[in-house]
């Protein structure tokens, strides 16, 4: 692709991936620039990560309905970079217990070939993971759920998950 400004980009006349484009950021920080790739420069910029996220209301009790809680289900293979999980009470009493997971099947009730993605225990009401995941690496068509080690305390009253992934 020739020389354009940004403004001039278009359906028809945007770069492909394969494309090099010039990257200059902020010299004030670790300085990145040069030619690189198009998909170099979404990956620096997290242009690509996707989001799971959603909150549970009484988990106790859904807990005592199952102890899994699906979140979703891979169309592709992905990439988890990220888990965040947050409770509304911070007291050490009331920490959370469980484990971010995929498996084959959930609608039987299951879980057939359950892979663990990272244990999901709170420390002062929080949880967060950007690295060595047990694993990370979650093939297309499988069911990602949050399961509970044990009923959840009765002063948890809501719970917040996030996921960020990128697709392989």
């Amino acid at each position: 692709m020739a020389l354009v400004k940004t403004s001039e980009l278009t359906l028809d006349a945007s770069p492909a991936l394969t494309d090099r484009v010039v990257v200059v950021t902020d010299p004030s920080t670790t300085p990145v620039s040069g030619l690189v790739t198009l998909t170099s420069v979404k990956t620096l910029f997290g242009i690509d990560t996707k989001t799971w996220e959603g909150s549970m209301s009484n988990p106790q009790a859904m807990y005592a309905q199952r102890a899994q809680v699906v979140i979703g289900l891979t169309t592709a293979a992905i990439t988890i970079t990220s888990i965040k999980v947050r409770i509304n009470d911070s007291t050490p009493t009331a920490e959370l217990a469980g484990d971010l997971k995929f498996a084959d099947d959930q609608f039987t009730g299951s879980f057939a070939n359950a892979t663990v993605i990272d244990i999901c225990d709170t420390t002062s009401g929080a949880f967060t993971a950007t690295s060595s995941f047990d694993d990370a690496t979650v093939p297309s068509g499988k069911f990602v759920y949050f399961q509970f080690d044990a009923s959840p305390h009765v002063d948890i009253v809501d719970v917040f998950i996030q996921i960020l992934y990128t697709v392989d």
